[in-house]
């Protein structure tokens, strides 16, 4: 699937985007990915993306693992009239980074009326300059 549209000052924005999955009914396994690619509306930069990932169920249980990464060419660091300005790229850290690739995966639950998750993140980001480089943990847990 491609959008491309003409703004009438003359930027342009451009994303490209291919999704697909696979989710059999009443099948215990999940799979998915997707890859976009957006240009930046000044200089043409390219952004991209990727994903995949799976899941597996078991009586009242699920499993799912998942693999994300985003990287962004040098120049990338707007995206104007689309979600983003640069000054939101800019708060969101989005503009620091060559690569960022996250790794997740979870547990969910059910018992009765209630549900039970466990998931962990972790994020790894090259940045565009090396005090940009990073990489975090994050956990969560849930009961309702």
């Amino acid at each position: 699937m491609v959008q491309r549209q003409r703004r009438p000052y003359g930027i342009r924005r451009s994303i490209q985007y291919s999704p697909a999955a696979y989710a059999p009914a009443n099948g215990p396994f999940t799979l998915g990915g997707a890859f976009k690619e957006t240009k930046d509306s000044i200089n043409g930069s390219n952004g991209k993306a990727w994903t995949f990932g799976d899941s597996y169920t078991w009586d009242k249980t699920r499993f799912a693992l998942g693999y994300l990464v985003n990287q962004n060419d040098k120049g990338y660091s707007t995206f104007a009239n689309g979600p983003f300005t640069a000054q939101g790229f800019a708060a969101l850290k989005y503009s620091d980074f060559k690569r960022r690739t996250m790794i997740l995966g979870g547990i969910t639950q059910q018992a009765g009326a209630w549900h039970f998750a466990g998931n962990a993140w972790r994020t790894l980001q090259a940045g565009k300059t090396q005090p940009q480089d990073g990489s975090a943990w994050q956990f969560q847990l849930v009961a309702d």
